[in-house]
């Protein structure tokens, strides 16, 4: 992350946004579908309807997205994430995975899944498919009637013996257990459960941008965020959020939205426009945090605002950029 005052500013020029975008943004989250078939107690989707249609990211958007991070050369990170479940098309997801890793050789692919769709076979299929730098991540989730973690333990276990894979020893902690498959050279594939009632401040707990009251566990963020400037998030259908915690289809979030791609826009020229400006000009201090921010405990530094560290940083930092 290079922080200069051209992030506080409207970019109207591509070449210039261009070059923040790439000395900036090291994650590029997709939702490559609006489908999951699961309804978790500590996800939005306990309360929106993503079941009842599947919506595909289109090929034409897909690919504007694609052939931009091409120009670039992209090398960091592209998570296939967003509220969905991607492996519910197997195919599909299959196809956009060889694309990523076809058109972006040198990024880093990330893909979280439930894991209900995945069998031996298709987990070979999707190894193949990766290298040495990318993972997989598959959670076992709580249903919302079910929270018996240690429960949920036994079931990891159960499953991963089954699949007959070589794996590391289980790591356990309150938050989190957790295995690695064997692959050799190959990508990381992790079989996880999580924790999210634990009640501890982390960032794997978070209310989902003040939806699950549940999972609050602070009332007053004062910490500084950069997700903005380091991260882009675009949904199935080209909306784009300010944050993995922001959800397209939860009402209360539609004035959030960044805008939205379409087969021809600039991601270049997003990144650098005035909804991202307003953003960042916001998060970058040590002042109470807004909704949807203002509990929420995601990509915060441990130093809190007492620190005489972070009060010269931050304060350093606005002046460099003339805020």
């Amino acid at each position: 992350m290079r922080i200069t005052k051209e992030l506080f500013q409207v970019v109207p020029d591509e070449e210039t946004a261009k070059k923040l975008f790439k000395e900036n943004v090291d994650t590029v989250e997709l939702g490559i579908s609006s489908y999951c078939n699961r309804t978790c107690s500590y996800c939005p989707n306990s309360f929106v309807d993503r079941k009842s249609a599947e919506i595909q990211m289109s090929d034409e958007l897909f690919d504007n997205v694609m052939h931009q991070l091409k120009k670039i050369d992209y090398a960091e990170t592209i998570t296939i994430h967003r509220y969905n479940e991607p492996f519910s098309d197997f195919s599909y997801a299959l196809r956009r995975i060889e694309a990523i890793k076809d058109l972006l050789p040198n990024s880093k692919l990330v893909i979280s899944t439930n894991g209900d769709y995945l069998t031996r076979e298709r987990l070979l299929l999707v190894v193949n498919s990766l290298t040495a730098r990318d993972s997989l991540h598959i959670t076992l989730h709580f249903a919302s009637q079910d929270r018996d973690y240690e429960e949920k333990k036994n079931e990891l276990k159960k499953r991963v013996e089954n699949l007959g894979f070589n794996h590391s020893e289980y790591t356990e902690s309150p938050l989190k257990t957790s295995t690695w498959l064997d692959f050799g050279q190959k990508c990381r594939i992790e079989y996880r459960v999580i924790n999210f009632f634990a009640g501890f401040s982390t960032s794997m707990i978070t209310d989902r941008g003040e939806t699950l009251n549940e999972l609050k566990v602070i009332t007053r963020r004062v910490r500084p965020c950069f997700t903005t400037v380091t991260q882009m998030q675009i949904d199935f259908d080209g909306s784009l959020q300010p944050c993995c915690n922001i959800h397209s289809s939860v009402a209360a979030h539609s004035k959030y939205s960044m805008g939205r791609l379409d087969s021809s826009s600039s991601i270049f020229l997003v990144y650098c426009s005035s909804k991202y400006v307003q953003w960042r000009k916001s998060m970058i201090s040590f002042q109470e945090k807004d909704a949807p921010c203002q509990s929420c405990t995601d990509s915060t530094p441990q130093d809190g605002p007492e620190t005489m560290k972070n009060r010269l940083r931050i304060a350093l930092m606005r002046r460099k950029v003339g805020l």
